[in-house]
């Protein structure tokens, strides 16, 4: 046991507060110097630091200002007893090129310029903008997303139901970190990848091939694309500036930004972004009850009627054995992965019948026949002319390899048929009615059959 004197104790919730007030007169020391050190205004608002803990953000639109402020700084906290630790001190320059820029000095210590520094939690480049910021999160997302996948093999967790709630806990929060601002006017490449972080993930999940409709994707587990989410945050952003009263910098931040010219400012980005269905934006706390308002529920039904608007045969066929927009049941029922995934393939399109496969040969849909059935007649001793016009009967070609031809017409899958005869009741007549049954475990198995017998014709 020790006494002591002086300080707090270890997270005290004084401690930031004491803080605050041991350094409140730096504040005032740059604002009586605005005319030498060149600071930003937001509308009438001076901004000449910004604090948040032990952290310093010093502002100037020119180097000679950024200078004078170093040197405020430095006399400051020789007559205050503190330390800045030039190793840690960076400076920046935002412009749209790099350019040369005379070096920073704090008490005769050069000070690094940098072209990237993270500032809470926000990755900041010289001349990038927010791309940058967007390529760090993604390459954060995906560390986490491998360290996910590490952990649950080590604590045997393969229900993907659960995945996906551990993703939601873990992964999601990097993949939305500041989305308020970077989702508006952002880079699209960089936005794109982001969301094909989450598209990986379930793909991954699901075990099917890495072009698989992503539509198709997120309707298996009922999930939507990123981009809504983002929107209803920044929607939420934007109330709250809406309603902020205006002392505060935040929102006279926000009534900078309604100020400046359309292609520069958030707040019209946001409309053209469609999250305010082209309506202007007026930084009035009354701006709310201006316009229509974001709903989140409007804009996944807009997400669900994609489906129906797709016109690819492969779109079709999933619109017709897709029920509702919710987790199918195989995808938690069925443990095993190897049947899951099988399942998957099959209702998204992304099998081994020729009709998917024939696609990417770029056959024509005619030409994707069945390899297992042999409906050529050899001529029994026919004049050539006469067998030629009775080989050409439609009723006589060799059928095309599709998903209802697989499951109910081959005659090579009779077998199989007969195997799992309790899966062809007398009404299960479509693909829809037969993949959407319950037994899950026992249509992966017949799937898995089939395959086999087509993989070893093959």
């Amino acid at each position: 046991m020790f006494e002591c004197n002086i300080g707090v104790k270890q997270g005290c919730p004084a401690s930031p507060l004491l803080f605050s007030l041991y350094l409140d007169e730096l504040e005032t020391l740059l604002e009586d110097a605005s005319e030498h050190i060149d600071c930003p205004r937001l509308a009438q608002l001076l901004i000449a630091i910004l604090m948040f803990a032990d952290d310093i953000a010093l502002f100037s639109y020119s180097p000679r200002g950024l200078q004078h402020q170093l040197n405020i700084l430095q006399e400051f906290c020789t007559a205050r007893g503190l330390k800045v630790n030039v190793l840690k001190t960076k400076t920046m320059v935002f412009e749209s090129r790099r350019t040369h820029t005379p070096p920073f000095t704090y008490a005769g210590a050069a000070i690094d310029q940098v072209e990237v520094f993270k500032y809470l939690g926000t990755t900041m480049h010289a001349t990038r903008g927010l791309t940058a910021a967007l390529e760090t999160l993604c390459k954060a997302a995906k560390r986490a997303m491998f360290g996910l996948h590490s952990r649950c093999q080590q604590l045997h967790i393969h229900d993907p139901i659960v995945k996906c709630k551990l993703f939601d806990a873990l992964v999601r929060p990097i993949l939305c970190y500041g989305c308020e601002v970077w989702s508006i006017g952002g880079n699209k490449a960089a936005l794109a990848e982001l969301e094909r972080t989450e598209i990986g993930f379930l793909k991954m999940l699901l075990g099917v091939q890495t072009h698989t409709s992503t539509l198709h994707v997120l309707a298996e587990f009922g999930r939507y694309p990123l981009q809504l989410s983002w929107q209803a945050l920044a929607e939420k952003y934007l109330n709250r500036l809406e309603k902020m009263e205006n002392n505060r910098m935040l929102k006279q931040a926000f009534i900078a930004d309604c100020s400046l010219p359309a292609r520069l400012s958030w707040t019209s980005l946001l409309a053209q972004h469609g999250q305010l269905h082209g309506h202007p934006v007026s930084p009035s706390t009354d701006a709310a009850t201006q316009r229509p308002m974001f709903s989140l529920s409007v804009a996944r039904s807009h997400h669900v009627e994609q489906l129906s608007q797709q016109t690819s045969s492969k779109a079709s066929m999933y619109r017709s054995i897709k029920i509702g927009y919710a987790c199918e049941p195989y995808i938690q029922q069925t443990s095993n992965r190897h049947l899951r995934r099988i399942l998957a393939q099959f209702r998204t399109g992304s099998h081994w019948l020729n009709i998917e496969t024939g696609r990417h040969r770029k056959q024509d849909r005619k030409d994707r026949t069945c390899p297992m059935c042999t409906h050529r007649i050899i001529n029994p001793g026919l004049p050539p002319q006469e067998f030629d016009a009775f080989d050409s009967d439609e009723e006589c070609s060799d059928p095309i390899e599709d998903e209802h031809h697989a499951i109910f017409d081959c005659s090579a899958y009779a077998d199989a048929r007969e195997q799992y005869r309790d899966l062809f009741q007398i009404h299960i007549t479509t693909v829809r009615d037969f993949l959407n049954q319950p037994q899950c475990n026992r249509l992966a198995k017949f799937l898995t059959w089939i395959r086999m017998l087509r993989m070893n014709r093959a």
